[in-house]
């Protein structure tokens, strides 16, 4: 082969071109304002930007008002809490979202802030009321003890269960409940002046934290609040507002009136702040996956800074000052009342797409209307819930654009352990199909997008491309190059413009060796209706080895709820797991075993069930020694089947050479034992003679609800050496089958795996083969290897043909199979062109009238002997 013929992969790129969208004005809550009055501030500018996707719902009440409280409290099952000072009520919004109880709190209360206990009471922070209350949901009982000072913005609980409170009288009160007992701390030094103190912060060490919004200073007073230091900020006007200690160890605040973060660090006083944007108001603070989010009062936004990739606007330092307090105690009397509770209908929620902006380090999201205010966080669901006007909404991945998105469910561009490098490679094709009305033909334009696992707010690598019809497009590393997101791992999704049924992609995950070798496993994109639905469930086998790590996980297409459970090979499940993910959502985990606590268990299946929505699980299998990666397939309801055949079964012969054997698995979800018969048909070169004598068979039995390990099926259950072909069987009971194919060398095993196949996955009259990813590209680069199985009783007659990446056609050969004849095509597409190209198209079309064919191409990397056996598209002639 001459690798100076190679033909080049032409790219066509088109760069994602977006402007930030037109931001909606209103104006903040007086009631959770840390200043008396808002600021006018004009209009922010819009300039470029790149759109980060995201969704949106809303769930409100009739009548609901807003739901401006300093917090949102979700609990574990998804129950969701809130307040209004403005409406004077809190609220619970059930798990299911659709009903909403509000207890009407007593005449100017004006509940801010929501302390949940143990016990399902909470601590109620009131600040038209001066008090601070406990509230019993589940009785209605209010107990309410009046403070002497004013405004409790809001509490945090110190170890002995007492409460710490800073309010707008600029003291810190110390509330012991079981004695009615208030301890105020403020200064005793008029140099070191408190006029008025935002939220609270609770340190590690017992610290409390808040910002003086009048004065623009930061506060801390000592665990036992004798002692307090101030840092003033340059900005007197600031209003810092809510404060947390971030993941990079210092102290982050939202300064209300500055549109900016301030970052302080305690032991060097250094002080850094961040402009957010013109005119914004940030409020609400959070720690979020090694980042700062926050909620914006002003456009009713939530905001996501990433510290590692911006650049402060300012940097100083600012000298603290200290002083001692002075105290004064004052006990009180508790007064007790019964609020009565309404319950409503919430309205149905609507999921919004919507384009956030992104700029280096920092993205935003309109979330909300006329201001968001308090903001919990659920990493455990993948959804960030927000307080806005009427309602309590939801921040959500973006979910799927059309039904016709097709996805690659596991993509990576990371490093891994021992300085492994994994990438994605990505090809994609534009079938081209001639318009009915005249004949011609379009490019394709398309996105592809990384959905991040967990999802990461802010974090959407994409590039917008366009690919010409007929043409192949070859990415080799499409995350980390094209897209801009390196060290990212998740889903990637193509969404296609024009005609999305022309659109097609393939993907390989690899990691690279010294010598340029690769060790990797592909996949064929699938669409969403190729995944399991509500009512439905699926399944994966685990290595049947020990020592092989299992990684296994979810893209979620359609906001899904149901179960991932490990079920051993004799039928007993021995861990499961409730999600309950929105769409867009991606989730994996590694090794799968550990994470349920379970020790390795060989051929374990893991099951995955679907209550409502739609996902598509993946499944990876990781060889030690080698990290060679094969791709496990899922099985869906419709997989079990009693006639199935396995292409690329070797044993010592194919791609892999002498060192190849096949385990099959096998798994009977019947209930009665499954007879199976196992018949090998040999593969061979055109030209050569078939293998004669009798067919080597083998027969195995699968019991009821198990899966069972046939190791070394063509060698030690048929007695076979230097073969490849096709392994065909048929049951007596429904079974469901997956092989692996593998060699070993001194690092380890490598090779693939491949499902068995029933009768509806051949290609048919009428229709075509297509395999995007052939690649014979030099003896020591990778080669190709075609095999077509006819697996009727009758002969059969098919085209071959190779296309350039530019969907030029190469070379086309007809062939007549024999009935149950397995022909081999080493090096398939240099053999059918004359030339070698890095990445071609490779065709199989039966012939008008001629029988069903299947067909496999075993690819593989010359330089370290791996091999994917990659399955064709199925597409319309």
């Amino acid at each position: 082969m001459d690798p100076a013929r190679m033909r080049a992969v032409t790219r066509s790129h088109l760069s994602l071109a977006c402007l930030v969208a037109a931001l909606a004005l209103g104006g903040p809550a007086l009631a959770q304002s840390p200043t008396p009055t808002p600021t006018p501030t004009p209009t922010p500018t819009p300039v470029p930007a790149l759109v980060v996707p995201a969704t949106t719902t809303y769930y409100g009440a009739p009548n609901g008002g807003r739901y401006d409280a300093a917090n949102v409290v979700f609990e574990p099952d998804g129950t969701l809490w809130s307040a209004s000072a403005n409406e004077n009520v809190i609220a619970r919004f059930g798990a299911d979202r659709k009903q909403v109880t509000r207890w009407a709190m007593p005449t100017d209360a004006a509940p801010s802030y929501l302390l949940k206990e143990a016990d399902g009471t909470f601590w109620v922070a009131e600040l038209g009321g001066f008090k601070i209350g406990k509230f019993d949901p589940a009785t209605g009982q209010l107990k309410e003890w009046p403070d002497s000072s004013r405004r409790q913005t809001a509490i945090v609980k110190g170890d002995d269960g007492t409460l710490w409170i800073p309010e707008t009288a600029g003291v810190l009160a110390h509330f012991e409940p079981a004695t009615g007992t208030y301890t105020y701390y403020r200064s005793s030094s008029t140099a070191v002046n408190v006029a008025s103190l935002s939220y609270p912060f609770r340190d590690a060490d017992g610290s409390i934290w808040a910002g003086d919004f009048l004065l623009g200073t930061i506060v801390r007073f000592s665990p036992d609040a004798s002692k307090l230091t101030r840092w003033v900020l340059p900005d007197p006007y600031s209003a810092p507002s809510k404060i947390c200690r971030g993941p990079d160890g210092a102290i982050w605040i939202t300064l209300y009136s500055a549109g900016q973060l301030a970052r302080l660090d305690p032991a060097t006083n250094e002080l850094k702040l961040y402009t957010i944007g013109l005119g914004s108001l940030p409020y609400d603070i959070h720690v979020y996956k090694d980042r700062l989010i926050f909620t914006d009062q002003l456009y009713g936004e939530v905001i996501l800074l990433d510290p590692t990739a911006r650049t402060p606007d300012s940097t100083q330092t600012v000298e603290p000052t200290e002083a001692p307090t002075a105290t004064t105690v004052v006990q009180v009397n508790p007064t007790t009342t019964t609020v009565t509770s309404t319950t409503v209908d919430v309205a149905a929620p609507v999921l919004t797409p919507i384009s956030g902006s992104g700029f280096p380090g920092i993205s935003s999201y309109p979330a909300g209307y006329s201001g968001a205010w308090g903001m919990a966080i659920d990493e455990v669901r993948g959804r960030i819930y927000f307080g806005t006007t009427g309602n309590v909404g939801e921040l959500l991945p973006p979910s799927a654009a059309t039904s016709t998105d097709r996805y690659l469910p596991s993509a990576a561009s990371i490093g891994g352990a021992g300085g492994v490098r994994w990438t994605t490679q990505v090809v994609s094709w534009n079938k081209g199909t001639p318009s009915a009305t005249d004949g011609t033909t379009a490019p394709i334009s398309f996105t592809e997008r990384l959905l991040p696992t967990g999802w990461i707010v802010g974090l959407s690598p994409a590039v917008a491309l366009s690919l010409d019809p007929g043409k192949l497009l070859l990415q080799l590393d499409p995350i980390g190059e094209e897209m801009g997101g390196p060290d990212t791992a998740g889903a990637l999704r193509f969404s296609s413009g024009g005609n999305p049924d022309d659109f097609f992609s393939w993907g390989r995950v690899v990691r690279t060796r010294e010598d340029g070798g690769t060790f990797g496993t592909a996949r064929n994109s699938l669409r969403a209706g190729d995944g399991v639905g509500a009512g439905e469930s699926a399944f994966l086998f685990g290595p049947s080895d020990a020592g092989v790590r299992l990684n296994v996980g979810l893209l979620v297409v359609e906001a899904a709820k149901g179960s991932v459970s490990v079920v051993d090979s004799g039928g007993t499940t021995r861990a499961t797991f409730r999600y309950d993910w929105p769409g867009g959502y991606h989730a994996q985990g590694s090794d799968v075993f550990s994470l349920f606590g379970l020790p390795q268990l060989p051929s374990a299946r893991v099951v995955f069930t679907v209550d409502s929505g739609r996902v598509l699980p993946f499944g990876t299998a990781i060889e030690p020694g080698t990290s060679d990666p094969f791709a496990l397939d899922f099985f869906g309801p419709t997989a079990p089947a009693t006639v199935q055949w396995i292409l690329g079964a070797a044993r010592g012969g194919g791609p892999l050479g002498p060192g190849a054997r096949t385990d099959l698995q096998l798994f009977n979800p019947g209930t009665s034992a499954a007879t199976v018969n196992l018949v090998f048909r040999p593969g061979h070169r055109e030209g050569d003679p078939p293998a004669g004598g009798a067919q080597p068979h083998a027969q195995v039995t699968v019991p009821p609800g198990q899966v069972i390990v046939v190791r070394d099926v063509l060698g030690a259950g048929m007695g076979l050496d230097g073969v490849v072909g096709t392994l065909d069987f048929v049951s007596d009971v429904p079974v469901v089958a997956f092989a692996l194919v593998r060699t070993a060398d001194a690092s380890g095993r490598y090779g693939y795996g491949i499902r068995g196949l029933a009768d509806p996955s051949s290609t048919y009259d009428g229709s075509r083969a297509v395999f995007l990813s052939a690649s014979d590209s030099g003896y020591d680069v990778m080669e190709s290897e075609l095999e077509v199985t006819n697996p009727t009783d009758a002969p059969t007659t098919c085209a071959l043909v190779a296309y350039t990446d530019a969907g030029e056609e190469a070379g086309r050969r007809t062939i007549t199979l024999a009935p149950k004849e397995v022909l081999r095509f080493p090096a398939a597409w240099y053999s059918l062109a004359g030339f070698g190209a890095p990445v071609g198209r490779l065709e199989v079309v039966p012939d008008p009238g001629s029988k069903n064919v299947f067909a496999v191409l075993l690819r593989q990397d010359k330089k370290s002997g791996d091999t994917d056996g990659v399955l064709p598209f199925t597409v319309p002639r």
